[in-house]
């Protein structure tokens, strides 16, 4: 439409461009402008132009704006649930004992996640102890700890450590009973936390 108005105010001299109104010429929706295109043809042949202005023009126009609209609600979408994400505290962290059991601990992972928790895998290192990391976890806020060694892989267990509230930890428990505790204690932990 920008380009219609250029068009139209190239052709009109600046004298007789000054003070002049336009609210005629559009059709305000709760939805959108839509521009009265008899309205804007009558007031070109007032100014002496005399050119219709095609319908295919204003409804491009009118397709580019939409498309442009639904692109930024999407960014916007987008934008905020990555905040939300970000804002977002890890809820579980499987701490792992020795690289071998990765698969076994990103297996565990996906069992907390679908019960809905947010998910950090903590490798050890050969410098840092499991109690420093289980102190830095519980020092961040994270309600739970899981860890793993070869030993709960052979076995299908972990040990689950429940940080808030009076800490608590349940070694060498099989997987799916780890679960079942797990998923009843983060219920609990969402009714404290609100």
């Amino acid at each position: 439409m920008d380009l219609v108005w250029k068009a139209i105010l190239r052709e009109v001299p600046k004298s007789e461009r000054e003070g002049v109104l336009l609210p005629h010429l559009f059709d305000i929706q709760p939805d959108c402008w839509t521009i009265n295109l008899k309205a804007l043809n009558t007031f070109l042949k007032e100014l002496k132009l005399g050119s219709e202005i095609p319908s295919v023009v204003v409804r491009d126009r009118y397709k580019r704006e939409e498309r442009r609209r639904e692109e930024l609600y999407r960014q916007y979408y987008d934008d905020l649930q990555k905040k939300a994400e970000q804002d977002r505290r890890v809820e579980c962290s499987v701490v792992v004992a020795n690289k071998q059991s990765k698969e076994y601990a990103e297996s565990v992972g996906r069992k907390v996640r679908d019960l809905g928790m947010l998910v950090d895998l903590i490798f050890l290192n050969t410098d840092v102890s499991l109690s420093q990391v289980l102190e830095d976890v519980t020092r961040g806020g994270t309600p739970f700890a899981i860890v793993i060694s070869p030993q709960h892989q052979t076995h299908h267990s972990c040990t689950v450590n429940i940080l808030f509230g009076t800490p608590q930890e349940h070694r060498n428990m099989p997987l799916a009973d780890a679960m079942v505790l797990v998923a009843r204690s983060y219920e609990r932990y969402k009714v404290e936390k609100t």
